[in-house]
């Protein structure tokens, strides 16, 4: 049996137009397939449910099933307690990261699976959105997929609700979600120039609390908070392996090692610390954790 062509439907997922040309080539004899585009391939298993709807060149023409989807996106609002039977990966995602408190999320369903879509807002302005994703079979595919021309480097997620003369820098929006009102997502463990300047004007302090596998960049950053005069302080993780891993009361037992005398805190004091003589807060910790701004 020869190969067969068809749009490839993940081109525009690495970033790239949609393909006109074709470039998905389907052996089924060899059980495989491979888009010399976008560079997408696996076993013809895993998306051998999509090729109904994906539009066939058959040398002179082009064939198409049902109505072509490889681009279309539905997005649903549905309560997190009807996940397990509808999404159950992503309710195992939400256990896993302690977010079950949350009464409902956005589905995104497309061609590629479906995903968790949350909205990035910063100044008051909705600039997009970043979608945790959970795509069909196992072919290579984006673990995040963001609004394309948002530009992360630019903003930091959470900054408009955090009202704390101290700030928790964490790598993803994952991890402010265990932290609300008190942490920033800076996309990734690279800290912009503006982004710099952001947490410089609004805070009088700064602890960086990346992932373990992070704990070398953690401690670069927190030395440049602490050059531009900013109390700094390195959070250190020891069984998880990021914030968003950890439940509330796990981050606010975190130890925090200070830069400036070399001293050990927790988290959970800095807190105190650094807030005492604002909003009265329960024991004086975190309140409730809420999501407005955020989801």
């Amino acid at each position: 049996m020869a190969e067969e062509r068809y749009k490839c439907p993940f081109c525009v997922q690495h970033g790239l137009l949609p393909d006109r040309k074709y470039k998905l080539y389907v052996n089924k004899d060899k059980g495989v397939y491979h888009c010399f585009r976008c560079g997408a391939s696996g076993k013809v298993e895993e998306i051998e449910h999509l090729l109904p709807q994906l539009e066939k060149y058959t040398g002179t023409v082009a064939v198409t099933g049902r109505p072509a989807l490889e681009f279309r996106e539905v997005v649903v609002r549905i309560p997190v307690r009807s996940l397990p039977e509808s999404y159950p990966k992503a309710y195992l995602f939400l256990k896993r990261k302690n977010l079950l408190w949350l009464a409902t999320v956005e589905i995104v369903e497309a061609m590629w699976g479906y995903g968790l879509r949350f909205p990035v807002y910063f100044d008051g302005k909705l600039l997009g959105y970043q979608t945790r994703t959970f795509p069909y079979g196992t072919a290579p595919f984006p673990k995040y997929l963001t609004t394309p021309g948002l530009r992360k480097s630019e903003i930091l997620w959470g900054y408009d609700i955090v009202d704390s003369n101290i700030v928790v820098v964490v790598e993803g929006l994952f991890d402010v979600l265990s932290l609300p009102g008190y942490s920033v997502a800076t996309f990734g463990t690279y800290v912009s120039r503006r982004q710099a300047e952001l947490i410089c004007q609004k805070f009088s302090a700064v602890v960086v609390l990346y992932d373990t596998d992070a704990q070398q960049q953690s401690l670069k950053t927190a030395t440049r908070f602490h050059r531009r005069g900013l109390d700094a302080y390195v959070g250190v993780l020891k069984d998880q392996k990021s914030p968003g891993d950890c439940t509330l009361e796990e981050l606010l037992r975190v130890y925090c090692y200070c830069l400036e005398d070399s001293s050990w805190y927790r988290l959970g004091e800095l807190l105190e610390e650094y807030n005492e003589g604002r909003t009265e807060r329960d024991n004086g910790l975190p309140e409730k954790r809420g999501r407005a701004g955020l989801c």
